[in-house]
């Protein structure tokens, strides 16, 4: 029997012990909370300081805007060099363009007549002309949009000899440029009467050393160092019309 009341006592004052802990733990927690709450109280603004806030966001905003547009341009070349990463291309002044390439930002097209359509990147080859639009700085291009078109010469000289063997023209313009340009069957060729003033279809047997030449024409990459040139289009003002 006394056993048996020695452990009902012993089981009372753990109960006992456990209530003064529970009440002991539920004390700190609800004085910690007090602490925390007035050593970081919850911000709260005034209309004028969130204005304030807003104001300077907008202002940022428009600075970063100004940034980008002010740097955002446009540069156009052949490639020289390609990779996953850079492309390196060289514009007509021969001057080396390096272009950095973002897999998520920057995007491909290729120019077909009047419209465009994405490609990737693994399109692009040696001798592509590209357009590329992006913000630049002093060491490279972070383009944002690269485009894969054709490059045309449009220009104007003396012809200064004609190669009858193979349908070339050695052109001379105002700026000392020398263009061989080849005259294909698809070449338009049109040619100025000087009786009349008007234009008639011309032809590559009625072109004369001295004659003066407007065309339009597409260069031959393989050929760069003969700057040749596919003629697409041709006028012909005879010599003559400068002499009368």
């Amino acid at each position: 029997m006394r056993f048996v009341v020695f452990w009902l006592m012993v089981l009372v004052g753990l109960l006992m012990i456990g209530f003064v802990l529970l009440n002991l733990t539920r004390n700190i927690v609800g004085q910690e909370n007090q602490l925390d709450s007035k050593i970081i109280p919850s911000p709260t603004l005034s209309k004028e300081e969130k204005k304030k806030i807003e104001d300077l966001k907008e202002r940022v905003a428009l600075q970063v805007d100004e940034l980008i547009k002010e740097n955002n341009r446009a540069f156009a070349g052949f490639v020289e060099e390609l990779s996953d990463k850079k492309i390196k291309i060289k514009s007509q002044n021969n001057k080396d363009l390096e272009i950095l390439v973002d897999e998520n930002l920057t995007k491909f097209y290729k120019i077909e007549r009047n419209s465009k359509r994405e490609i990737p990147q693994t399109q692009l080859k040696k001798g592509d002309y590209l357009v590329v639009l992006g913000i630049a700085d002093d060491r490279a291009i972070q383009a944002n949009f690269v485009y894969v078109d054709q490059f045309f010469v449009v220009d104007s000289g003396r012809v200064v000899e004609i190669d009858k063997q193979n349908f070339n023209l050695r052109v001379i313009t105002s700026d000392k440029t020398t263009y061989t340009l080849s005259i294909e069957t698809t070449t338009r060729q049109q040619l100025l009467n000087i009786k009349n003033l008007r234009l008639e279809r011309g032809g590559f047997s009625r072109i004369i050393v001295g004659d003066y030449i407007h065309f339009v024409c597409q260069p031959e990459p393989a050929k760069k160092e003969d700057n040749l040139c596919r003629a697409l289009r041709t006028l012909i003002i005879p010599q003559e019309y400068f002499i009368n």
